[in-house]
Formats: C-alpha cells, sequence, structure tokens
C-alpha cells in the first residue's frame, strides 16, 4: 500500500502550500489534492476489503450448491 502518499498535506511544511496558494491560488494545490485524496480512497478500500475477505487480494468464489 501507498499508505504515506495519503499523509502528503500532513508531511509538507505549511509554508511550502502557503507558496503555492500565494503564486498559484487555489489551483496550484489541485495536483496534490488528487494524488493524496486518491491514495486515502485506495487505503481505505484496501483496508475494508482486508478485513471483509481477510486476504489482502480476495477474490469471491461462487459457491457449488
Amino acid at each position: 500500500m501507498n499508505f504515506t502518499q495519503a499523509f502528503g498535506f500532513v508531511m509538507i511544511p505549511s509554508s511550502m502550500w502557503l507558496a503555492t496558494t500565494d503564486t498559484y491560488g487555489v489551483w496550484g494545490i489541485l495536483p496534490s489534492l488528487i494524488t493524496d485524496g486518491g491514495a486515502i480512497a485506495l487505503v481505505l478500500v484496501m483496508i475494508i476489503s482486508m478485513v471483509k475477505y481477510r486476504s489482502p487480494w480476495a477474490q469471491r468464489r461462487l459457491s457449488q450448491q
């Protein structure tokens, strides 16, 4: 999992965010927002899947009846 990418906003110093918004406005933080937000979503989906299926790469099997 790329768990560390989900913490981009915490790991990057706040002075960088201020400089980016001063220079480019809100559009300057959009790439980081997309990648960090996507990483958070991926981490949550993978954790939920691991809890539900008790395996990191589980597949739902059809029961034979």
